[in-house]
C-alpha cells in the first residue's frame, strides 16, 4: 500500500536587524523561568532551522535555538518565539523555519525583487552566487542581492525536504523590515509599491510551493525611526487590501526597545522579551488565535471548588476520516447516564502533554496516534464534587493499532466502550447527551471542540 506523501509546512522569516534579532540572550532571565529559557538553549528539534541570518549560515536544518543570528552575538530572533508556540501548539506538525534575514538592509535597494528592478533576474538553475554582507548598504550593484539570498535558501530548503520525501509547502511569509526605509522620505514613498512587488515575484518564484492558506504577516517598526508612522500606514493598508496579508501592530502590542541592555539601551532594536513576543505574534498573525472556552455548571449548584485537575483530551480521527469516541453508561453520584466523550484523563506527575495524551489514546482506544495540533483549552466545573477541569484538547491522527488496557474502575463503573463514528455522527451523538445532567456539562464542553475541529479538518456537514 503506497503511503501518502508527509506535508512539510514551511514558514519563511526574513527582513532586517530586527528578523535577524538582537535581544541579548544574557537579559532572559529577567523576563522568563530557568526551565524555559534552557529549553530554548536546548533547541527545538521538531521545529528545525536552516537560516542564512547576518554572517552566518547553519549550512541545513538544526535546532532552533538561542543563536541562530549574528555569529559574534550571543542574541535570539523571532525564530525562537514562533519555534516554542509550533512546538506547543502542533507538537508533532512537520514544521520548518527558513529564515534569511540581514541587518542594516533595505526594501529600497537591498530587497528589490526583479520586477522593481532587482539586479538578478530568474535565472533557473543559474542561481546567484554567494554574496557577503558588505559595507556598502545600498550599494546599486548588489540591488536586489537579500531577494535572491532568500530564494537560494528556500530553494534548498525544499530541495532538502523533498529529498527526504515530503511534500513542502510555504504556510507562511512573516516580514520583519521597514526601518531602514523608514529613515529617508523618497525610500518610504516607494515602500508598497516594492513590498507588492517582493510578494509578486515571490509568489511566482515559488509557484506550486505556496500553501492555498499561506499568511503574509508583515510586522510594523517601532517609533524610533523618523518615518514609522508613514510605513506602518502603508504596511496596514496594504494588508487590508489583501485576504491573505495580516498587519502586526508591535506598537500596539506593547513591543519595547528601550530597556535592554541596561548598561547602554539599544532603542533601535526590540527587548529580548519582545523578540519571543514577535515571534509568537507571528503564529498567531498565520495559525489563528487558540481556541479557549470558559464554561459554569448550570447543572448543579457552586457551593465551593477545592481541587483543579489537569486533563487530557482528544479528537481522533483515522484515514478513513472517521472519528473516535468512548461510549460510557454510568449509575453513580452525577446520576444515570449513557454518553459519548472524547478519550481521555488526568496527567501524571513528570508527564508532559503530548506524552499524557498519547497514553491515554493508548489505553482507551487502543490507538497509537501522531498529535497533529493542539485544538486548545476548556475550562469547566464538576460543583457536585467541588471541582475546577482545565481540559487540554488535541488534534490525532490514528498510526497504528492495539490492545486496550481499561481499568477496573472503567470496565465496571463506566463500562467504557469505543465508538467509530463519521464526523456528523458524533455531532448527533452529542446531541443525545441531553437526557441527563452530565451528559448535557460534557455535551457543552466537547461539542465546540468537535466543531472547531472539523474547521480545522475542512470538513463540510451534510
Amino acid at each position: 500500500m503506497l503511503q501518502k506523501p508527509v506535508q512539510a509546512h514551511i514558514i519563511v522569516l526574513a527582513g532586517q536587524s530586527n528578523a535577524v534579532g538582537v535581544g541579548h540572550a544574557d537579559c532572559l532571565p529577567k523576563h522568563f523561568d530557568a526551565p524555559r529559557i534552557e529549553k530554548w538553549k536546548e533547541g527545538y528539534a521538531n521545529v528545525p532551522i536552516n537560516y542564512y541570518s547576518h554572517d552566518i549560515k547553519s549550512g541545513g536544518f538544526v535546532p532552533t535555538s538561542i543563536g541562530c543570528t549574528e555569529l559574534t552575538k550571543r542574541t535570539i530572533g523571532p525564530e525562537l518565539g514562533i519555534a516554542e508556540e509550533l512546538d506547543r501548539r502542533f507538537p508533532e506538525g512537520n514544521y520548518y523555519i527558513v529564515k534569511c534575514a540581514f541587518g542594516a538592509t533595505s526594501l529600497w535597494c537591498d530587497w528589490l525583487s526583479p520586477s522593481c528592478g532587482g539586479k538578478y533576474g530568474r535565472g533557473g538553475e543559474e542561481l546567484l552566487k554567494a554574496v557577503k554582507l558588505n559595507d556598502g548598504m545600498g550599494d546599486p550593484a548588489n540591488a536586489g542581492w537579500c531577494y535572491w539570498e532568500l530564494v537560494k535558501l528556500l530553494r534548498e530548503s525544499i530541495m532538502t525536504l523533498e529529498a527526504k520525501g515530503m511534500t513542502p509547502s510555504v504556510r507562511a511569509f512573516c516580514w520583519m523590515q521597514g526601518e531602514g526605509d523608514a529613515d529617508i522620505p523618497e525610500h518610504a514613498e516607494k515602500y508598497e509599491e516594492r513590498y507588492a512587488g517582493l510578494i509578486s515575484d515571490f509568489c511566482e518564484d515559488f509557484r506550486g510551493y505556496i500553501d492555498e492558506k499561506c499568511v503574509f504577516a508583515d510586522a510594523g517598526i517601532s517609533t524610533v525611526w523618523p518615518h514609522h508612522a508613514w510605513v506602518n500606514d502603508i504596511k496596514r493598508r496594504f494588508a487590508d487590501s489583501r485576504d491573505d496579508c495580516v498587519f502586526i501592530d508591535t506598537i500596539a502590542a506593547g513591543l519595547t526597545t528601550e530597556n535592554e541592555p541596561s548598561w547602554a539601551p539599544d532603542i533601535y532594536h526590540y527587548d529580548s522579551d519582545s523578540v519571543i513576543r514577535l515571534g509568537q505574534l507571528f503564529t498567531e498573525a498565520f495559525a489563528g488565535p487558540e481556541f479557549r472556552l470558559e464554561l459554569e455548571d448550570n447543572e448543579w449548584p457552586f457551593e465551593f471548588t477545592d481541587h483543579d485537575r489537569d486533563i487530557v483530551r482528544a479528537i481522533v480521527f483515522d484515514d478513513d476520516g472517521l472519528f473516535y469516541f468512548v461510549r460510557a453508561v454510568r449509575n453513580d453520584i452525577f446520576g444515570e447516564a449513557r454518553l459519548i466523550e472524547t478519550s481521555g484523563g488526568g496527567v501524571e506527575p513528570g508527564e508532559d502533554l503530548v506524552q499524557a495524551i498519547k497514553r491515554e489514546l493508548s489505553e482507551e482506544l487502543g490507538v497509537s496516534v501522531r498529535v497533529l495540533a493542539r485544538i486548545g483549552v476548556v475550562s469547566d466545573y464538576y460543583n457536585l464534587i467541588h471541582r475546577h477541569n482545565l481540559n487540554n484538547y488535541f488534534l490525532c491522527k490514528v498510526t497504528g493499532f492495539g490492545d486496550r488496557h481499561l481499568t477496573q474502575e472503567e470496565v465496571e463503573c463506566y463500562h467504557l466502550t469505543t465508538l467509530r463514528l463519521s464526523f456528523d455522527e458524533a455531532v448527533r451523538e452529542y446531541g443525545s447527551n441531553s437526557s441527563s445532567r452530565l451528559g448535557r456539562l460534557v455535551a457543552k464542553r466537547e461539542l465546540p471542540v468537535l466543531l472547531k475541529a472539523g474547521e480545522m479538518l475542512n470538513i463540510s456537514r451534510n
